[in-house]
């Protein structure tokens, strides 16, 4: 599996480009903020931050004029007018200060929010419908390490677009308030080309205007291989962060088979794949360097040198070259805009293509959950309290036949045991009647009211106190310290009683063995109505696990049970076995060791 996810390739980077998922997907469910219970805050908050941006560019302006005032003053030697400039820069400072102030603690406000709000929605909806286990179960390429995309891509695909916003929005309002200055102050020229004389009204905003055009086109023409090469590096990332997460969880696995070397080689090629995905993007980095410093260097001199024909002929003062500096500068910067938030747009691009996958596989699933020609199995309550399989076919996703013409009868506290070679289907038929797997067609009637217990072989144990992972997933436990110690002690893991309320790693800090004990020592303090155990004693010995089948047989009578098991051993404990064996078209049951009937 981890080899799997680190050797296969991210779809075609020209797909990532190409593609609206951002625009089709991304967007309708990102602009939810603003609608809504949240719309109030965040339209408050997105005022908020366009007035800070507008204090922001007419402060620049204010102080765009205070330039001339003072280079003026300076040129005149009229000391007064410099002392009051000294002034007005003071107040323009103050000013400028106060919504830059409110301009960072206003953006980063509704960047928490909205990210907040954005993973609460993504974490109900992964949650929702059992879409974890159904994306998991059918290994969608577009939803793969959801968790890294909830996490971190969410973030970096909100958190920039309020710089966007702040950026546009800046560089709109200050195309305008700066235009008017290099238009009317720096006014027109004339160019003597030959015979022919050719005047260039505002030739200083036209300037502007073609130098951010050539920049811009030189970035597309260098960059526009970027935002997949992105896409890339950021999937490596996943992959790579998964296979070690992979070994962390697996690590005892990974020990006892002294598994190193294949681990090391399966590492090696996720950190191999990511450092050829990042060499794509540094390499694309520096081109783009090359632009953009080259860029920053001339930048400041090229008002300068387009202002001096005029400054030396007299027609401009030395104020007016200032004012002229001060105002191409931001000019300039908000023209071409774009090309220096080009790598940014990029990186979001590609964040924003991993969470509209992340949705759409969603969006898909469901679709599939709800198409009765590949999801028709149907559940309802039976009325007798018994268990009923009725004429039941299970497929994957694909519609592959797994188990074909499955019926079955199970009576109220019978325990039930399915045995089968591997890829016979037991833990989907196991699952379908637990109510997990979709995908098939027949009926599931179980008792109305039922409550169901799943059991794996590694049996899942939430964060927090020892007492939290006993009651999980009830809210509480009606049961005090100690009938949950007399319990833990029934399972042979008392030392664990006075432990109760220590949080600590418990999925670490227990054995494989002390998890299934654990295991059922909730089934003893919840004793739900049905319980699935899928291969739930194969880390106890057979002394242990006998013991482990007693406490099912005897103080959990009442319980209705059903084994998943890939070999015999443990049938004197059940009142049934029932046997998967392959067939064509799916497998099929032989015929049980006893009928319904003998319990």
């Amino acid at each position: 599996m981890g080899a799997n996810l680190v050797d296969t390739p991210t779809a075609d980077p020209r797909r990532v480009v190409e593609d609206r998922m951002v625009a089709r997907v991304f967007t309708p469910v990102a602009i939810g903020y603003w609608k809504g219970e949240t719309a109030f805050q965040a339209w408050a908050l997105t005022l908020g931050l366009g007035c800070a941006v507008l204090f922001t560019i007419g402060s620049g302006v204010a102080f765009s004029w205070w330039n001339r005032w003072f280079f003026d003053a300076l040129e005149q030697k009229n000391a007064a007018v410099v002392g009051w400039s000294v002034l007005g820069l003071i107040g323009i400072a103050v000013i400028a200060t106060s919504a830059e102030v409110t301009l960072v603690l206003t953006r980063e406000t509704v960047q928490v929010w909205w990210r907040a709000w954005f993973s609460r929605l993504l974490m109900d909806k992964w949650l929702a419908r059992q879409r974890f286990f159904h994306l998991n179960a059918t290994d969608d390429e577009e939803a793969t390490v959801p968790e890294y995309r909830i996490a971190d891509d969410i973030r970096w695909a909100t958190e920039p677009i309020m710089d966007f916003y702040i950026g546009i929005l800046g560089a709109t309002v200050s195309i305008s308030s700066f235009v008017g200055i290099l238009w009317i102050v720096g006014g027109s020229i004339t160019l003597n080309v030959g015979d022919m004389s050719i005047t260039v009204p505002g030739y200083m905003a036209v300037a502007g205007v073609l130098h951010a055009g050539i920049l811009m086109a030189l970035m597309l023409l260098v960059g526009r291989k970027l935002p997949a090469n992105m896409a890339a590096r950021n999937e490596a990332e996943a992959h790579f962060r998964l296979a070690l997460m992979r070994v962390r969880e697996n690590s005892d696995s990974v020990a006892m088979t002294h598994g190193e070397s294949g681990e090391r080689a399966i590492l090696w090629r996720a950190l191999g794949s990511l450092v050829k995905r990042w060499m794509a993007v540094v390499r694309q980095d520096g081109q783009l360097t090359w632009i953009l410093r080259g860029n920053g260097v001339v930048l400041s001199m090229i008002p300068l040198l387009l202002a001096t024909p005029k400054y030396l002929s007299g027609e401009l003062s030395l104020g007016a070259v200032m004012q002229l500096v001060s105002a191409y500068l931001p000019f300039q910067t908000a023209i071409a805009w774009a090309v220096d938030n080009f790598r940014a747009l990029s990186n979001w691009h590609a964040s924003a293509r991993r969470v509209a996958g992340l949705i759409q596989s969603m969006d898909d699933l469901d679709k599939d959950l709800d198409d009765p020609a590949k999801s028709s199995i149907e559940v309802m309550d039976s009325a007798d309290g018994r268990i009923h399989v009725c004429g039941l076919t299970v497929t994957n996703r694909e519609g592959m036949v797994l188990i074909s013409d499955v019926d079955m009868i199970v009576l109220p506290g019978e325990k039930i045991m399915l045995t089968g070679e591997s890829g016979t289907g037991k833990s989907a038929l196991a699952r379908t009647v637990a109510g997990l797997w979709p995908w098939g067609s027949g009926l599931v009637q179980l008792p109305a009211g039922a409550t169901m217990s799943f059991v794996p072989q590694r049996a899942y144990l939430p964060l927090g106190s020892l007492r939290d992972t006993i009651r999980y997933p009830l809210e509480r436990l009606d049961a005090d310290d100690p009938a949950i110690g007399e319990a833990l002690t029934r399972c042979g893991i008392g030392h664990l009683a006075p432990r109760l309320d220590d949080v600590e790693r418990w999925d670490q800090l227990l054995s494989n063995g002390e998890r299934q004990r654990l295991a059922f020592a909730r089934l003893l303090l919840q004793r739900p109505t049905i319980v699935i155990l899928d291969d739930a004693l194969g880390a106890l010995g057979d002394e242990s696990q006998a013991e482990m089948m007693q406490l099912l047989r005897k103080d959990l009578r009442e319980i209705t049970a059903i084994t998943v098991a890939q070999h015999g051993g443990l049938e004197q404990f059940h009142d049934r076995t029932l046997t998967l064996v392959k067939a064509p078209g799916g497998a099929r049951f032989r015929d049980s060791t006893a009928s319904p009937s003998s319990h």
